[in-house]
């Protein structure tokens, strides 16, 4: 079952033998790929654990134990994405004909193959009140820009009403590189 990045945020940290050593503050996702680089951790993010190092993703993480958590810095493919600040939460989505579909406002990762598996967007009335709200799966994302996601055109998404409706199961393919369009 894919975890939302609204559920994840604040998730506590534990070592195996349930020792709590922090709370998640931020995920951090390749925006190339769609695989989840690292997870935040600390009051401003300064540390890091990287996937390889979880054992178990569910309302929390956890870790074998705390020398699993490393200074941000220090795992390269996290400093690269950080350094590009290409954000994925709150961005703008267009279809490739450039219709605006609205804003990000949740991502859904698979806890077992640490990949961003859909997002979840709306339109909002000043701001503050969401309609016209759509689920993206990632097949369906083709790149994601600092200042806008380009998606498939508009037959490709799915009301989230109708996606939650159906309750169709997800198919993951992580082995190809999904996010680059190659139309």
């Amino acid at each position: 079952m894919d975890r939302y990045f609204s559920q994840a945020i604040g998730s506590p940290v534990l070592t195996a033998n349930g020792f709590p050593v922090g709370r998640i503050v931020e995920i951090v996702i390749e925006p190339e790929t769609g695989k989840i680089a690292g997870f935040l951790i600390g009051s401003k993010g300064q540390h890091v654990i990287a996937p390889s190092d979880i054992i178990l993703w569910n309302e929390s993480i956890f870790i074998d134990d705390s020398d699993d958590i490393l200074e941000t810095n220090e795992i390269l493919k996290v400093r690269e994405v950080l350094k590009k600040n290409i954000p994925i939460l709150h961005n703008k989505v267009y279809t490739k004909k450039g219709l605006y579909l609205g804003k990000v406002y949740d991502i859904g990762m698979s806890p077992k193959f640490f990949v961003m598996t859909r997002i979840a967007i709306a339109k909002n009335v000043l701001g503050l009140f969401p309609y016209d709200e759509k689920i993206i799966i990632h097949n369906d994302i083709l790149e994601i820009k600092t200042d806008r996601i380009i998606v498939k055109d508009l037959d490709a998404t799915v009301r989230a009403k109708e996606k939650s409706a159906k309750k169709e199961n997800l198919k993951i393919d992580i082995a190809a590189n999904t996010m680059r369009g190659s139309e």
